[in-house]
């Protein structure tokens, strides 16, 4: 439990990394080489998940036990899972005595399981329309308005790796920090570097073109931003 907030903040970071190898190879490689990588990739996950058995608790209701077993040993690389697959045997028991479809549905009408529910939700769905995926598609266009003479694969990759920097200090910070709090932070950050983004844009379309302060704003309300959007989604 120590490291649970760590663990949880790696779909960011994994996320914010498979990002920014993709500007990576954007810049190094012809952009057909570039797409077929993807491909490479799935293949490899495809060979690599052939070894790996299916779930004991699923190989234990349609397989059989013996079939559980293999896979719990394979798992453990141990002989010893006796204990571990009569703990699997009153799991699924449990499981079987649990809520159906409809009782879950049902449960919707308590308010302490329709809060929290709807309060994740809630969460999820705003990060996703807050702005991340429209800094990350058009980072470059932006440095590159600015008029700083950054390459654009440059521009890319720095933006790239500002997020990985960010997942890689927030796997620390939530460790630290309340993560609803942490989350909350850095949420408001994104929101201020959002219209300090916007507002800067709108005077440099509005007689303000030569303006090296816009500039310098619209680069740092990026930088901030995808820092920002690496360290403080976690996992609420």
């Amino acid at each position: 439990m120590k490291w649970r907030g760590g663990f949880l903040s790696l779909y960011m970071l994994m996320f914010g990394t498979g990002i920014l190898l993709s500007y990576c190879s954007g810049a190094l490689l012809y952009w057909r080489y570039s797409s077929a990588a993807p491909c490479f990739l799935y293949l490899c996950l495809f060979i690599g998940l052939l070894k790996i058995p299916e779930s004991p608790i699923w190989l234990l209701g349609h397989k059989g036990r013996g079939e559980a077993r293999n896979a719990l040993q394979w798992l453990r690389n141990n002989d010893q899972v006796e204990e571990e697959g009569e703990n699997l045997e009153k799991l699924m028991e449990d499981q079987g005595k649990g809520l159906t479809t409809k009782e879950a549905l049902k449960n919707l009408s308590r308010y302490d399981v329709r809060t929290p529910f709807l309060l994740i939700t809630a969460n999820f769905w705003i990060v996703m329309f807050s702005g991340p995926a429209i800094i990350v598609f058009y980072s470059v266009e932006i440095f590159q308005n600015t008029g700083a003479g950054i390459n654009h694969y440059l521009a890319s990759i720095l933006v790239g790796g500002i997020n990985v920097i960010g997942g890689i200090i927030g796997m620390f910070l939530v460790q630290k920090f309340p993560r609803v709090k942490l989350n909350m932070f850095m949420m408001t950050l994104m929101a201020a570097m959002m219209a300090t983004l916007g507002t800067a844009v709108y005077f440099k379309d509005n007689g303000y073109e030569d303006s090296n302060a816009l500039d310098i704003a619209q680069v740092l309300a990026v930088v901030v931003y995808m820092f920002a959007f690496g360290a403080g989604n976690n996992d609420v």
